[in-house]
């Protein structure tokens, strides 16, 4: 059984594989990562979903007779992910039926990534030049939110919703690591 999913990109090249995968290894839905649809967000998490409409189409198609569907994992408030970003993604969701939303992730920096790289610095290593940074937990929750069908008209009433346009990196509010305070008995 198929139950983590699959990497959509590889398994397009191989269409024998994909008829395999869900004749005999996926029990009603196959789950895939498409994490984002913003052209910007994508090429700074180094992925690329161009061939993702593809996908969905021949899935389709061989597992019509089947009823099986496709569920699908995402992610927010990755570095240089703005509301905007998050609008797109809202937009993309929406056409894929919200039911088949696995998971919406805040982005979590880990270890030894390029992405935890660019959340710390604020800028792109590749470049150097400055990356949005979504680090305030207010701002992170509003992206993952507005991604929900019933959080969208609370999102468009909010005054301030859209308008901080970037912010400052965490490398220019900090040029020297802040002091740690000590504790007093």
């Amino acid at each position: 059984m198929c139950r983590s999913g699959i990497r959509y990109d590889l398994a397009l090249d191989s269409l024998p594989y994909l008829k395999e995968i869900s004749k005999y290894h996926i029990s009603g839905s196959l789950k895939i990562a498409p994490e984002h649809f913003s052209p910007k967000v994508l090429t700074l998490m180094n992925k690329d979903n161009s061939r993702f409409d593809e996908f969905k189409q021949k899935f389709d198609q061989i597992n019509q007779p089947l009823k099986q569907t496709l569920k699908y994992y995402f992610l927010t408030a990755h570095p240089g992910s703005t509301m905007q970003d998050a609008l797109i993604l809202r937009r993309q969701i929406k056409h894929l039926h919200y039911e088949n939303c696995e998971s919406i992730q805040i982005f979590t920096p880990t270890p030894m990534s390029i992405s935890s790289c660019m959340y710390y610095t604020g800028l792109n290593p590749f470049t150097m030049e400055p990356v949005y940074v979504p680090y305030g937990y207010n701002e992170k929750k509003k992206q993952k939110n507005v991604l929900y069908p019933q959080n969208f008209q609370q999102h468009k009433k909010s005054p301030t919703s859209s308008r901080k346009k970037s912010s400052k990196s965490f490398s220019s509010k900090y040029s020297k690591h802040p002091k740690r305070k000590k504790n007093k008995p």
